[in-house]
């Protein structure tokens, strides 16, 4: 469980075996605890999600740090590194308005309406219309019109668009 408390500082605590709690540490944490922070930043929002094992935040700078579970590059680093501490994400910062996490993908709504998304592909969580079993490093293009809100489930998202319509893709 995480909190953006009034000043942008981020606390969590609870499980932390993949490092979910951002503190550099991955001993459960029975107390609101800070997360380990860049120095003179405030964060301005955070984002998590249903059975996520990850947090990610978006700073005063636009910036988006992510830590926790990243089996299948969800966190959005670039690799398969469970991070224990706020890690930088792709360079598409300043354009994102939002950001849905589910179990194992990662989807951000940009400013222009378009989805871009990250993670496991199993069963189409890519929502780029190729299911299979390719994890994609790199954020891909969902395949919808220009959206206005997107959510995560446990292991699919949704988006609805511009004109009220709802797409869902994952299972």
């Amino acid at each position: 469980v995480c909190v953006l408390e009034e000043g942008g500082k981020v606390k969590c605590w609870g499980y932390n075996s993949e490092g979910e709690v951002g503190n550099n540490d991955t001993s459960t944490v029975y107390h609101p605890t800070a997360v380990y922070q860049p120095k003179d930043r405030n964060v301005v929002r955070i984002f998590g999600g249903t059975y996520a094992y990850r947090t990610c935040e978006k700073l005063d700078t636009g910036r988006i740090l992510c830590w926790g579970y990243n089996e299948y590059g969800e966190l959005g680093t670039n690799d398969y590194t469970n991070y224990a501490y706020p890690a930088p994400i792709w360079e598409m910062h300043n354009s994102v308005k939002q950001m849905a996490l589910s179990y194992d993908a990662t989807c951000v709504l940009l400013d222009s309406g378009k989805v871009k998304c990250w993670g496991h592909n199993s069963s189409g969580e890519l929502g780029n219309g190729d299911p299979g079993l390719n994890d994609s490093l790199t954020p891909v293009e969902a395949i919808l019109p220009d959206a206005v809100q997107i959510v995560a489930g446990g292991y699919h998202m949704c988006a609805i668009t511009k004109n009220g319509n709802v797409f869902c893709w994952g299972y």
